[in-house]
């Protein structure tokens, strides 16, 4: 299945989510007798539709050699994802968020020739793997739109200091990257705030578990897939190319010290336990701009 690679690192996704769950009127709702299985607003999510997202990505599983998890795990991960999609939708609307068609066929372009095909053989390559090109345009879109969401919401926020440059650049130094692009996958075990020791203790037994089976040769992603609470766990953990410099302290010293096809040991913070691994190192562009 063609990648499109529309990554928002995962920490500013669940902070955005939450505050836009935090600032909207949310309910759900479970009706089996209309199919209507979640209420957001003046909209609904529909058994239908969620249905059709479970066959989708476990479609699109099955087209990467990856195992799908059990429906019963599957159902709450995107019943999750489509209400926190569908809140970000309304809220893209309201501010006069869109994709025009023009832009929208760019994007799909650069989608094929990063996979080194032809717009066509993207439309073939996707109704290869049983779905609908109508459909994967429009996620496109949809992912297009929320990803300009967030980086307007994010560059609201910024406001960096000339001595928050100074120690940005001190660090990466510090870190030694070179301009590299670490490309990550990642299991995150959450804990509630206020977690017991008991809680803990099963976070950490869970853990002590996930990394005796990656030390015996176990497929990261799969792992990934059937364990990991963090946003990516579909994808298989996947957070994308990413420069030390630009990850949080925790992450970024724990994968300066991996190298390709090794993972971190588990991270503890303040949301739960979290354990990296490292699927590429590339130079970056700004490493190459230094080499000419």
């Amino acid at each position: 299945m063609p990648t499109s690679h529309y990554y928002v690192p995962q920490f500013v996704t669940v902070l955005i989510a939450a505050l836009l769950i935090i600032g909207s009127s949310f309910s759900t709702q479970i009706n089996a007798a209309d199919g209507i299985v979640a209420v957001v607003n003046d909209n609904v999510i529909l058994q239908s539709e969620l249905e059709a997202q479970i066959d989708q990505i476990i479609a699109e599983m099955g087209s990467r050699g990856a195992t799908p998890p059990p429906r019963e795990v599957l159902i709450p991960q995107l019943l999750n994802r489509q209400i926190v999609q569908m809140i970000q939708l309304q809220i893209a609307d309201r501010t006069g968020i869109e994709v025009s068609d023009e832009a929208l066929n760019h994007t799909l372009k650069n989608i094929a020739e990063r996979n080194g095909m032809t717009l066509k053989g993207l439309k073939d390559a996707v109704t290869g793997d049983g779905l609908s090109f109508r459909t994967f345009r429009e996620d496109i879109r949809t992912e297009m739109v929320i990803t300009n969401l967030r980086q307007r919401d994010v560059i609201n926020r910024i406001s960096v200091s000339p001595r928050e440059i100074d120690v940005f650049l001190a660090r990466q130094e510090t870190l030694g990257d070179g301009g590299r692009d670490y490309h990550l996958r990642h299991i995150m075990l959450t804990l509630p705030e206020g977690a017991s020791a008991k809680q803990a203790r099963g976070a950490e037994q869970r853990g002590a578990a996930l990394i005796s089976e990656l030390n015996e040769g176990a497929n990261f992603a799969q792992l990934a897939i059937d364990h990991s609470d963090g946003q990516n766990a579909l994808q298989g953990g996947d957070l994308g190319p990413r420069q030390l410099g630009t990850l949080p302290d925790l992450f970024a010293d724990a994968a300066s010290k991996l190298q390709p096809g090794q993972h971190s040991e588990l991270l503890p913070s303040s949301t739960g336990l979290h354990i990296l691994y490292v699927e590429s190192i590339e130079e970056g562009e700004r490493h190459m701009l230094a080499q000419r």
